[in-house]
């Protein structure tokens, strides 16, 4: 229920980055990242020292874990740096030369 500028959001579901073999994981990740950017904005959530903590704690342990072992993530303060990482981790970019051979 609404009051007064506050709208109620339930959470994300966590992102699971091991679960449905059928689905890469680039793809999971992409869909799920989505979502949390919509919930972002229906939270309206404009302060970019909050994005990187409710990132981390919607994404949930799993996620946490993967971030906490990834190099120059800037202490978990700076969404763009968190997003970068965790993208280059879950969606790495492909070289398509290589795939061919």
């Amino acid at each position: 229920m609404a009051t007064a500028g506050k709208v109620d959001v339930t959470p994300l579901a966590p992102f699971d980055p091991v679960s449905d073999p059928a689905t890469s994981i680039s793809q999971r990740w992409k869909t799920w990242i989505c979502r949390f950017e919509t919930y972002l904005v229906a939270l309206n959530i404009k302060d970019d020292t909050q994005k990187p903590a409710l990132l981390l704690y919607q994404a949930g342990e799993a996620a946490q874990e993967i971030f906490d072992t990834l190099a120059n993530t800037n202490e978990d303060k700076d969404y763009k740096i968190a997003i970068e990482k965790l993208d280059a981790y879950f969606a790495p970019k492909k070289n398509i030369d290589y795939e061919i051979f």
